[in-house]
């Protein structure tokens, strides 16, 4: 004897292969089914169980997807999906951004064996807010999706870089053949930490400085950085400062042919130092020219000049003299 089921009245009953009808309604729109168990038998542990199947039915099961997104190393953005098969994932579902237009900024989809998409965070705008959302593949956002994290990501701006405005290199100290002092000055006011070599310091004023190459870092408490390269040149041991009476010197030695012309211009500067203004006549413009013609016997006056101080010697454009 077989267990069999009507499909009109929903009533089992026991017959075999040569049954024809169900006995209770006299249907012939019947099945073969398993016995009957009445609710009355299934006691407190089958209800239990019913129960359990019922919430998680309600609650979607593995239907329902759970999400999160975490910020990994501050350049990538971890979205992982739970709760559901990864196949399923790969096949059914998609990671959409949008961005504060609630445009469609990117489409992630799941590879591979796993749950879990990685997103650079470089595609995204810096000041920007982005929105994530779990989609079907046709297009329809998953309503019944959970989010354990914010659906939101916001891109922050970077720190604003310090401004070199420039680099005061001081008097050089040819003894020690050290720059006494390189002030570095700022576009902005702020407290910033200063680094040339090997020196670290929060005051911008560096002393004691060798010559050679080096690059200045200046970072702000954000921890934004800028640099610039400094070049300290090799000191050099310059002469004494020229002064006047050591020029009418020279011109007098020359006028008086106790000097060559050629030995006073590199002892007082290059002949082709320009003088204040040509002296007439003959338009002597040079320092040069005026020499050549203090060794032909004429006499010349000094009445003013200035120091090159990269040199000691007489500055280009400034020297006035006249004749005697």
């Amino acid at each position: 004897m077989a267990k069999f089921k009507c499909s009109d009245c929903r009533k089992f009953f026991d017959g075999d292969m040569a049954t024809m009808q169900c006995p209770h309604c006299g249907s012939t729109n019947f099945k073969k089914a398993g016995p009957a168990i009445p609710w009355k038998i299934i006691g407190i542990g089958g209800a239990v169980i019913a129960a359990v199947i019922i919430l998680v039915a309600l609650l979607g099961g593995p239907d329902s997807p759970i999400a999160s997104m975490q910020e990994k190393g501050g350049q990538v953005l971890d979205i992982e999906v739970k709760n559901v098969k990864e196949s399923k994932l790969r096949s059914d579902y998609k990671i959409v951004v949008y961005d504060e237009t609630n445009s469609i900024h990117q489409t992630l989809n799941f590879n591979g064996k796993t749950n879990l998409i990685r997103y650079d965070i470089s595609y995204m705008l810096s000041g920007t807010c982005y929105n994530f959302a779990l989609e079907r593949k046709d297009g329809k956002r998953i309503e019944n999706l959970k989010w354990e994290t914010s659906t939101q990501y916001c891109v922050p701006l970077p720190p604003v870089k310090p401004v070199i405005k420039s680099i005061e290199i001081g008097a050089a100290d040819p003894d020690r053949q050290v720059y006494k002092k390189v002030t570095i000055h700022m576009e902005e006011e702020g407290d910033f930490t200063y680094v040339i070599g090997d020196t670290r310091q929060s005051s911008p004023v560096f002393v004691d400085l060798k010559p050679g190459e080096y690059t200045v870092f200046v970072s702000n408490t954000n921890g934004a950085e800028t640099s610039q390269d400094l070049i300290l040149r090799k000191i050099r041991r310059l002469p004494p400062p020229l002064t006047l009476a050591q020029i009418q010197e020279v011109f007098d030695k020359v006028s008086r042919g106790a000097m060559s012309a050629s030995v006073a211009q590199d002892s007082l500067a290059n002949g082709n130092v320009n003088l204040i203004s040509p002296i007439q006549p003959g338009d002597i413009k040079t320092l040069w020219g005026a020499l050549m013609e203090a060794s032909m016997g004429e006499y010349f006056v000094v009445g003013s000049f200035q120091n090159n101080p990269s040199t000691n010697k007489i500055k280009s454009g400034s020297l006035r003299i006249s004749r005697k």
